[in-house]
């Protein structure tokens, strides 16, 4: 059963992705990816996951729950499988890691040594409804000659970011003009 837009499944926006990993800055988000019912039923199983807080208040502080297994599914479905080698214009057999994430109010992670990045591409699909950008939350790449490329919480998303060696990710600390809103995402990798 199909579960990507299929908007997304032209050989001309296949074309769009990959031409976005040409650029200074490689990395696309992609609004509405999955069709309507199937991103409610991920949205709720992502929602209701069990999460955990993970804290050590020098380096982070989050919920993280693993995928469930219609997630998993998904992520490993021949359409996704097969539309990311397309887009991307190398072949993905499968995904090497992923998780739920759940940020609420004094929820972040920073920048530091300990943590390098391998070089590799994020997959991130986003089920983050209602957000004030205000608020924080917002996933901050950064290259190792400078600059940043940040990411806002947007439903129904997915956001492919290569990172080349160096580029590390944070995400901005969420203030508490977020009230009891929280920003929920799946993050894997290649």
């Amino acid at each position: 059963m199909a579960q990507i837009n299929p908007a997304y499944l032209t050989v001309e926006s296949k074309r769009v992705v990959r031409d976005a990993f040409n650029k200074p800055f490689p990395g696309i988000a992609l609004k509405d990816f999955l069709i309507v019912d199937t991103y409610r039923e991920l949205e709720k199983q992502v929602v209701r996951s069990a999460y955990q807080k993970a804290n050590i208040p020098d380096k982070f502080c989050y919920g993280r729950a693993p995928l469930s297994k219609n997630l998993l599914e998904f992520f490993h479905s021949a359409e996704f499988l097969s539309y990311l080698s397309e887009a991307l214009g190398e072949e993905v057999l499968q995904l090497r890691s992923g998780s739920n994430y759940r940020f609420g109010w004094k929820d972040y992670t920073l920048l530091h040594d300990e943590l390098v990045l391998e070089p590799g591409v994020d997959i991130i699909l986003d089920f983050t409804a209602e957000w004030d950008p205000a608020v924080g939350g917002q996933i901050v790449y950064v290259p190792e000659e400078g600059g940043q490329m940040e990411i806002s919480p947007s439903p129904n998303t997915l956001i492919l970011v290569k990172r080349p060696e160096g580029m590390q990710r944070y995400i901005r600390y969420v203030n508490h003009h977020s009230g009891e809103k929280k920003r929920y995402f799946v993050l894997a990798s290649l």
